[in-house]
């Protein structure tokens, strides 16, 4: 609003200059300057001086409608602050390393261009441990792999990722009979793996395979990056076991690199009772409360991370011949 009509709206209050003037901390002439510049403005009076000082049927009708207008003014200022908090502030997320280089650049460009001024601090770990810093209140969300039950979590669902034998050409070389749809799997024990730590859920998965297969799977190094477990692979140092999802620029490699180099991307046939999918997850504690940047953060994951994982699955990954 206007000093003018805020000056006005103390003296129709107060129905008195010297208190209006009081409580708006300037003097009475000041007050009555602001008075005669609307009585102008309006060309009609707001008020009578004599025999008492009140406003005239032309200063009811002002008082009304500014009346509104402040009311219009005070609700716009308290849904304007609140939609400002609601965009400003800063969370914690758990996400593994290998996880967050693959999915932060298809969800966080557009986050920030809705929410630019929300800080996200990261911590990199494996699900057991995440789900211990969740319950602790160290992250406000993270995304789960075979997420184990908690009454305190909320779970969204995202995919069920499939578990794959990734092995370089050159690895492969005078052993195409294991490229055929049905895999040789005794031949996996000529070759050597690298594995995750046994703090990784893929770790317990593969070695439930392996037992359930009666396979001995030979694995000299142990890593925790699935980065840099394929680029081994791709040098032809080892073969791995790794989700579907974190192989979506594996398309573009092949497309570019020497031959020998080349990845194939084998899906593990299916074993009774034993799962070759890891079930991803966002996990929240529900009896916490949730500002809006963390609800948005949420829905741009599921719905950013379920696209991405549909287009890998349908992308063709080997070359042409």
């Amino acid at each position: 609003m206007q000093i003018n009509q805020e000056i006005f709206l103390l003296v129709a209050e107060e129905l008195s200059i010297q208190k209006a003037a009081k409580r708006a901390c300037i003097t009475q002439q000041c007050v009555s300057d602001h008075i005669k510049r609307m009585e102008a403005q309006y060309q009609v009076p707001l008020f009578t001086r004599r025999p008492h000082f009140q406003l005239t049927q032309h200063g009811e009708e002002v008082l009304t409608i500014l009346k509104r207008m402040k009311q219009s003014e005070e609700e716009l200022n308290r849904k304007m602050k609140k939609r400002a908090l609601e965009e400003r502030g800063s969370f914690s997320v758990g996400i593994s390393s290998s996880r967050a280089q693959v999915i932060l650049p298809w969800v966080l460009p557009a986050y920030y261009r809705s929410f630019p001024d929300v800080e996200i601090k990261f911590l990199m770990n494996d699900t057991a441990l995440l789900e211990d810093s969740l319950l602790r209140g160290e992250i406000d969300l993270f995304l789960g792999i075979n997420t184990h039950y908690h009454e305190q979590f909320s779970y969204i669902s995202i995919c069920e990722d499939d578990v794959c034998i990734i092995v370089s050409d050159k690895m492969l070389k005078g052993n195409a009979d294991f490229l055929d749809k049905t895999i040789n799997l005794k031949f996996l024990e000529q070759l050597p793996f690298v594995s995750c730590y046994p703090t990784s859920v893929l770790y317990h998965m593969v070695e439930q395979y392996a037992d359930a297969q009666h396979l001995h799977i030979y694995s000299p190094f142990s890593l925790s990056d699935t980065a840099t477990q394929i680029q081994l692979c791709k040098q032809g140092v080892c073969a791995a076991f790794v989700p579907r999802m974190l192989l979506s620029d594996i398309p573009n490699y092949n497309r570019s690199c020497p031959r020998e180099q080349r990845i194939h991307i084998l899906s593990l046939p299916p074993v009774p009772n034993v799962s070759t999918t890891l079930k991803v997850e966002l996990v929240t504690c529900h009896e916490r409360g949730m500002p809006k940047y963390i609800a948005q953060f949420l829905s741009l994951m599921e719905s950013s991370i379920r696209r991405e994982y549909q287009n890998i699955c349908t992308t063709d990954h080997l070359w042409p011949s």
